[in-house]
């Protein structure tokens, strides 16, 4: 299995270069490294498996159809994750019967889940504890569960979430922070720290201070 963790900025850029010029090996990489991102993303912007499993093959596709007319990248997952929200958002405009003027118009409910193995730890605790996290969530916005998983699940930066999201990088450190709040004064500070920590390991511990 290739690992993204043991590959620096400069191995992704030369596995990116190397696909651009039609290597079918690298090809197969990029796939084996970004696509449960893809997969793990859309599935919470649409929760159907099939259709997610078709629009992440959709993006691969055109990512390999267009693979000589695109220069280097900064960030390859961000690419990636790009291309797969406007297709995401493309099958729920043709679906929906609403007149939709903007990306913030579109009816897509983000889905934020505890981790299995937060599920796990409160299921060895108390009920009410997991009901109490649960409930937390429910009192965050769509857009703020979504800057949430990219933030702290998919390691995306400010600039890069603004972009994926069409908002202004203020708006969007804006929406974390308040998130964040909103989480701290609805839970007491051991289940707060269990869902960030269990839920997105990698999340530092100064952002949440």
């Amino acid at each position: 299995m290739y690992n993204k963790d043991e590959l620096d900025n400069e191995s992704i850029q030369q596995l990116w270069d190397s696909f651009r010029k039609g290597d079918q090996t690298s090809f197969s990489k990029i796939y084996t490294l970004y696509q449960n991102n893809l997969f793990n993303y859309g599935l919470r912007i649409i929760d159907d498996v099939e259709v997610v499993k078709d629009v992440v093959q959709d993006v691969f596709i055109e990512v390999w159809s267009k693979r000589e007319k695109v220069e280097k990248v900064k960030s390859l997952k961000y690419y990636l994750l790009v291309i797969l929200k406007r297709r995401l958002i493309d099958r729920i405009r043709k679906q929906s019967s609403q007149s939709l003027e903007s990306k913030a118009d579109l009816p897509y409910a983000f889905t934020l889940e505890l981790s299995i193995e937060s599920n796990i730890i409160l299921a060895e605790t108390l009920k009410h504890q997991e009901d109490a996290i649960v409930n937390a969530m429910e009192i965050l916005s769509n857009r703020e569960k979504e800057i949430i998983y990219l933030r702290f699940y998919d390691e995306l930066s400010f600039d890069e979430i603004s972009g994926l999201l069409n908002i202004s990088k203020k708006t969007t450190y804006n929406l974390l922070h308040s998130a964040i709040n909103k989480l701290r004064k609805r839970l007491n500070p051991p289940l707060f720290f269990l869902f960030f920590f269990q839920t997105f390991p990698n999340v530092p511990s100064s952002f949440l201070d």
